[in-house]
């Protein structure tokens, strides 16, 4: 479960592209309606919880509780859930697929050995007691994103600027973490294979740590 601390409360009235949430039923006000499309959304932080699909800070949880609860608001809910089925087992699998690569990444994909002059050229004592002037070193650098490929690119989480130099350094993936997440993911693909129902509340649970994770953006696509 996420901490409290990480949860963020969604309060846009429009989708991320700034265009307006689809309408979900005539019968409900703007908040009712935002709050059904955010709940049923997968990719989204309030995917399947009340919490975070709600409005007030300071009451979300209690509010969202009081909107589920809400007869067509259910149906509603219910209706819509029952079809995206098959898009969640698709977002499941990319989830799968993406952990695999988080999983398994080359560090060498990331970095590259360079060759720089020294400012300073030093002489070093050779084993037969000649002297032999040093003017280059070898260190690593970061390989610029353009030229790094789309699936390592889902392998980094962010970028920090260290030293005086601001020299950039990826932030990649708990490989750790990144199992686990597989391995719920295999949860719950394995009895669906079989023919069994998807457990959505498993499976929202799993979206929202991805999300949570940078595993996926909040357009569920990468």
């Amino acid at each position: 479960m996420t901490p409290k601390k990480n949860i963020v409360r969604r309060q846009a009235r429009t989708l991320p592209d700034g265009s307006p949430i689809p309408k979900m039923g005539k019968e409900f006000n703007e908040k009712e309606n935002a709050f059904i499309y955010w709940y049923t959304y997968a990719g989204s932080e309030a995917f399947m919880n009340a919490g975070r699909a709600g409005y007030k800070p300071g009451n979300a949880v209690v509010y969202g509780y009081q909107l589920r609860k809400k007869p067509e608001i259910a149906k509603t809910i219910d209706e819509v859930l029952g079809h995206a089925k098959e898009g969640m087992k698709s977002l499941i699998y990319r989830i799968a697929f993406l952990c695999r690569d988080r999983m398994f990444f080359d560090i060498t994909d990331f970095y590259r050995q360079v060759k720089k002059p020294l400012k300073n050229p030093e002489k070093i004592k050779l084993p037969n007691g000649n002297y032999e002037d040093i003017t280059w070193e070898y260190s690593f650098e970061a390989i610029p994103l353009d030229e790094i490929s789309e699936r390592n690119r889902m392998c980094i989480d962010g970028i920090d600027f260290r030293g005086p130099h601001s020299i950039p350094v990826y932030k990649l993936p708990d490989r750790g973490k990144a199992f686990w997440l597989f391995m719920k993911c295999y949860k719950i693909l394995m009895p669906e294979m079989n023919g069994a129902e998807m457990n959505l509340k498993a499976t929202a649970e799993i979206i929202r740590v991805a999300f949570d994770s940078h595993v996926i953006t909040l357009d569920a696509g990468t």
